[in-house]
């Protein structure tokens, strides 16, 4: 039996990355297609433009960058053969790895990089750091150019290996140079895959090819950085937005991989001998609080919002199963990476609503108003508007009268419904589930009294 595998949740670079370790398909030698269902629908092919995960990880399948992160989140050369720094951090040079191509043959020079950074600085939080701190990108030959700064600047590696939200990939000089202000349409990398525009089918379908030019590393994959050889000659995302449809491509062999997999899927698919379950990565959800206004501008009250949070119920309302969440997690950095820290966290470490509220009081919070969903949904009951004007709190069918019973429970479940498939699809999103988690803090905030309803 072809063993299947899916991904719980999206994994940078997913084909490159799981292209080494799944088995070949026994009946067709060659050529050998790995099928994936893509998380989202690609759209844009410039992942210098969009910070969305499917462009992020359509550039990994095209291009190339001049560093990349290990296993251990540390930059290592990756199209750069080697590198030197001065001792005050101001200026740095770098020499490009011997016969780089592009995938149409031509040879990838130094100033394709440093058009390619100038690019890539001018969106990039990073980028524009390094801009600020007086960064000068120079070509000196073919293969070598230089970086100097005004300013020492500490991130400079961590920078060019940076793995998602505008990744530096490297594009040839031409293109590079082109109005920032659009998405590029035309694809031209070094990297592992070549992408085939005449089987593009947005909505449907995106095709790649083994690039006969690529030119991989000596040295073994570690994260994104290594070598990207891959053992499949042709990748295929397939676009499925329904669950349903995914995995009962994946039980009747259509297709081998789903990238996404929504929690409630992940227990009974563990069962099947047929289908392999894997975790892409560790992923963290956020709670940003607008500081600029109030009332998290004021410290106190930001103090006792994490003082009211307890993890261990965030993570089991998304639905994962116990091995793969963690129920409490002290840093802001995800627990195990390397910039894994418990300073100062543990005050927070177990949630107090009472202490919260004491908390908030002290701060002089006064109580804001929120309008919840029910107070929302029946503010636009049409049963509810006709009847509130006979001064009728809540709609309520008179017996007998069978048609508007059935209208209003028809309405109701409909209404059901909605949310459901808004739920589902809120999941399936990029962004997804720290949306999610906002709406169940929310909920958690106004039962335990922190905001009063309307």
């Amino acid at each position: 039996m072809k063993r299947r595998t899916l991904g719980a949740l999206a994994a940078l670079a997913l084909s490159t990355a799981f292209a080494a370790s799944l088995p070949a398909h026994a009946q067709t030698p060659q050529p050998k297609t790995l099928k994936v269902v893509a998380h989202a629908d690609l759209k844009i092919l410039d992942p210098t433009f969009t910070t969305a995960y499917i462009s992020r990880n359509f550039g990994y399948m095209v291009y190339d960058t001049l560093f990349a992160q290990d296993a251990n989140g540390k930059p290592q050369p990756q199209m750069v053969e080697k590198y030197t720094t001065s001792k005050d951090g101001k200026q740095w040079s770098f020499t490009l790895r011997p016969n780089l191509k592009f995938s149409d043959g031509s040879a990838v020079t130094s100033a394709d990089a440093v058009a390619s950074l100038q690019r890539w600085a001018a969106r990039d939080s990073l980028g524009r750091a390094m801009t600020a701190s007086g960064a000068e990108w120079k070509a000196t030959d073919a293969r070598s150019f230089t970086l100097t700064l005004k300013e020492p600047f500490g991130m400079v590696l961590d920078a060019l290996a940076k793995p998602s939200g505008f990744p530096p990939v490297v594009l040839p000089e031409r293109l590079a140079k082109m109005p920032a202000t659009a998405p590029l349409t035309e694809v031209l990398g070094s990297g592992p895959y070549v992408f085939k525009r005449d089987e593009w089918v947005p909505g449907n379908k995106a095709v790649f090819v083994r690039n006969p030019n690529y030119v991989a590393r000596s040295e073994p994959p570690s994260g994104l950085a290594g070598s990207k050889k891959s053992s499949f000659d042709r990748v295929e995302w397939l676009y499925l937005p329904d669950a349903n449809s995914a995995v009962a491509a994946l039980k009747r062999g259509e297709v081998d991989i789903i990238e996404q997999l929504p929690p409630d899927y992940i227990a009974p698919l563990r069962t099947d001998p047929g289908v392999k379950i894997g975790s892409g990565g560790a992923y963290q959800g956020f709670l940003v609080m607008n500081q600029l206004h109030p009332p998290f501008n004021n410290p106190k009250v930001r103090q006792a919002l994490l003082q009211a949070v307890s993890q261990e119920r965030f993570m089991a309302a998304m639905g994962f199963p116990l091995d793969m969440r963690m129920a409490y997690c002290a840093t802001y950095f995800i627990c195990g990476s390397p910039n894994d820290t418990a300073a100062g966290a543990e005050p927070y470490r177990k949630a107090d609503v009472a202490k919260a509220k004491k908390m908030l009081a002290d701060a002089g919070y006064k109580g804001i108003f929120f309008l919840t969903p029910r107070a929302a949904a029946r503010d636009k009951d049409p049963f509810h508007d006709r009847h509130r004007k006979r001064g009728r709190r809540r709609f309520q069918p008179r017996r007998g009268n069978r048609h508007r019973q059935q209208q209003h429970a028809l309405y109701l479940r409909g209404k059901a419904q909605a949310h459901l498939r808004h739920l589902r699809r809120l999941v399936r999103q990029p962004g997804g589930v720290v949306r999610l988690l906002r709406l169940c803090l929310l909920r958690h905030l106004l039962r335990a009294g922190l905001l009063p309803e309307v």
